[in-house]
């Protein structure tokens, strides 16, 4: 009896565990294309790097974008190449690049793990660089938070 309710209770959990991890992908899957649109719509600038790059802050907005700061208060939207697991509820970020700048298609970024800040084991490759302004990262913000 006892073995049958263990089963039971894990079957359980483990159901609810695969429901909510594809929920959060049909909420990731809904949110590319509103920041698709909005690189198209604002008619954002795209750069191919980011020169004199010094890292400050980060703000994720999901799996495939994110927002990173720099030291002279500039403000870049980027899109990575494919899903980073993690980046969204992720506490710190690693950036991969070489010398002082930071390019498109070249360098990425790893989500730390843990307090140790080691890198985890995917690469995410940065797709593409927008230059964005203080309100419209406060806008672009607000489009994931959005309710259907």
């Amino acid at each position: 009896m006892i073995t049958r309710t263990v089963y039971l209770l894990s079957t359980l959990l483990i159901s609810s565990l695969i429901a909510s991890c594809s929920n959060a992908d049909k909420t990731t899957a809904k949110k590319v294309p509103l920041y698709d649109n909005y690189v198209i719509e604002k008619k954002l600038e795209s750069v191919d790097r980011i020169t004199s790059f010094s890292f400050q802050g980060w703000r994720s907005l999901d799996n495939y974008y994110l927002i990173i700061s720099t030291s002279l208060s500039k403000s870049y939207l980027i899109q990575l190449n494919s899903y980073c697991a993690d980046l969204q509820f992720a506490n710190a970020i690693i950036i991969n690049n070489n010398g002082n700048s930071l390019h498109a298609k070249f360098d990425s970024i790893h989500v730390a793990k843990g307090l140790s800040g080691k890198r985890s084991g995917i690469k995410c490759i940065i797709k593409s660089i927008h230059k964005i302004s203080r309100e419209q990262e406060d806008e672009i913000a607000q489009l994931g938070k959005t309710k259907d």
